[in-house]
């Protein structure tokens, strides 16, 4: 559970089966990751480049501002606690980079070989970039653990989320091929934080009722598959002992405009689809940066959340689905 309304300490002792405190995102800025458009002016510590593997980005600086912020942040403590790192400025697989880093990827390729025929240069600059991309990822993981060896360390939104095109669409092969190729990150992680934040309200509309069931509950599935495959597929040297557990990323608001609160219905959804596709628990992410919204919040917690929480039993749901 996280939130900034200093309220909910109160509030989650309403509810027992919510507790407090079991994970901790990383401070902002959780290093110096290259970044387009970062506009060094307003950038708390500076910039770092545009490309991970470009010129212009100094893996150093990254991983020392990393260190700077756990030293202010986050004390040196005996902290078995799940970290979550948040990057969600571009992703490791080049279909996922976003088209400011692949036009810049594609024109650093074009500098250094200007005779090249463009399907060689996407080719090297796809490759390039995944390369690059992905061990950083993987080296600020390893450094985090180094700085801070008891907690344990997770990305958030991995495995790639989708709703429209998702996973039991025609679609679902390749969004499944391209979490195999991450699997170099997942050996690393110590859970998985797969998001599933509701973008449409169901309410009275049994189309999306269902288009929401299974969004939430494919999606989770597919990192539950990651996550059991995960003691097989990752380096012998270093085997997990079981399979990643598998932490659900949930918002009581629409990802939407005006971040309306998410209906009763579809706040159900969240544990009673998550559950049935195998997941370990769930992340109740908050933020309220108003008074207003912080009470609406409150409010709603203490009434409708509160009693539909307190009553729901897993039993009642339905078995998965194939």
């Amino acid at each position: 559970m996280g939130a900034n309304s200093s309220d909910i300490p109160a509030l989650v002792n309403a509810t027992p089966r919510v507790q407090l405190g079991k994970i901790v995102e990383c401070p902002h800025p959780c290093g110096l990751l290259p970044s387009i458009g970062c506009n060094p002016e307003t950038a708390e510590y500076g910039c770092n480049g545009a490309l991970p593997q470009g010129p212009g980005f100094n893996l150093t600086l990254h991983l020392s501002t990393l260190n700077r912020t756990f030293g202010r942040y986050i004390p040196e403590i005996d902290d078995d606690r799940l970290l979550d790192l948040d990057f969600e400025s571009w992703g490791p697989l080049w279909d996922h980079a976003g088209a400011a880093y692949q036009n810049a990827s594609v024109a650093l390729v074009e500098e250094a070989h200007p005779s090249w025929p463009a399907a060689q240069v996407l080719a090297q600059a796809t490759k390039d970039w995944e390369a690059a991309a992905t061990e950083l990822l993987i080296t600020t993981v390893r450094f985090v653990k180094q700085i801070r060896p008891r907690l344990k360390v997770a990305l958030y939104a991995y495995p790639l989320r989708a709703y429209w095109n998702g996973y039991n669409s025609s679609s679902g092969a390749k969004l499944r091929a391209d979490n195999d190729r991450m699997m170099d990150l997942f050996c690393e992680a110590d859970a998985l934080f797969p998001s599933v934040y509701q973008f449409y309200s169901s309410a009275g509309n049994p189309s999306v009722e269902a288009a929401n069931r299974e969004y939430v509950f494919s999606n989770v599935q597919e990192a539950v598959r990651i996550a059991s495959e995960v003691p097989t597929k990752c380096p012998a040297a270093k085997p997990p002992a079981a399979p990643l557990p598998v932490w659900v990323y949930t918002w009581l608001r629409y990802h939407a405009a005006g971040n309306p609160l998410v209906s009763d219905q579809d706040a159900k959804m969240f544990w009673e689809q998550s559950w049935a596709a195998g997941a370990t628990g769930l992340v109740l992410w908050g933020s309220e940066s108003t008074p207003a919204g912080a009470a609406e919040f409150g409010a709603r917690w203490k009434t409708n959340f509160t009693a539909l929480i307190n009553s729901w039993k897993p039993a009642t749901l339905d078995l998965p689905r194939d």
